[in-house]
C-alpha cells in the first residue's frame, strides 16, 4: 500500500508521486489539470479534508505534487487520498488506479 507519514503542523514537504496507468505506464498529463482529494480514512463518505488543486511537476514524466496548507495536516489520523487528473478531452481518471494513499498525520 503506498503511504506517506507528516507529523502534525508539518508542512515543508509536499506529497509527490508518479502517475501511472494500470500497466504501470508512466501517464503524460500534457494538457491536463490535476486535484489533490483527501479525507478521513473511516468510511468511504464524509467531507473532504484537502480537495484542491495539485501542481504538475513534470508532463510528460507524470509527476506531480501537493503542498501542504496548514488546515491540511493540523488533525492527526489516518486518510485517504488521491490524485485525480482531468485531461484534456475532458476525461478523468484517478490515481493510484487501485486503492489509496494512506495519509497518516501524527
Amino acid at each position: 500500500m503506498d503511504s506517506f507519514t507528516i507529523k502534525g503542523g508539518d508542512r515543508r514537504e509536499p506529497i509527490q508521486r508518479t502517475l501511472r496507468d494500470s500497466a504501470g505506464v508512466v501517464v503524460s498529463l500534457a494538457g491536463a489539470s490535476v486535484k489533490f482529494r483527501m479525507r478521513k480514512k473511516r468510511g468511504s463518505a464524509g467531507a473532504f479534508k484537502v480537495d484542491t488543486t495539485a501542481t504538475i511537476v513534470d508532463s510528460p514524466g507524470g509527476i506531480v505534487k501537493y503542498s501542504w496548507a496548514a488546515v491540511d495536516v493540523d488533525t492527526p489520523g489516518s486518510y485517504r487520498a488521491w490524485f485525480e487528473v482531468t485531461f484534456s478531452d475532458t476525461t478523468k481518471q484517478t490515481f493510484p488506479n487501485e486503492g489509496h494513499i494512506l495519509v497518516v498525520v501524527t
